[in-house]
């Protein structure tokens, strides 16, 4: 019973991490309110890692290669519209 409690309270919190994680991505990278690329790249270096942690806790390997790569597309996109 608690550790059923717990892995549900523990998968709660990592939906909502998931969550906050995409909208910071999808701040960081949208065109309609142009952020400095520092901030950019904030938003998108720490939405990546915090959902490379969550795919991590579970164990979501193919997740974890994802956002590996999609973490280097959107990283040359904000290079490559700083410049």
């Amino acid at each position: 019973m608690l550790h059923d409690y717990h892995s549900l309270k523990r998968q709660r919190i990592e939906n909502a991490i998931f969550t906050i994680s995409t909208f910071l991505i999808a701040l960081g990278i949208q065109g309609l309110l142009p952020l400095p690329p520092l901030f950019a790249l904030f938003f998108i270096f720490t939405g990546n890692i915090c959902i490379y942690w969550v795919a991590w806790n579970q164990n979501k390997r193919k997740l974890m290669f994802l956002t590996v790569v999609m973490f280097l597309a959107q990283l040359t996109n904000i290079i490559n519209g700083a410049l």
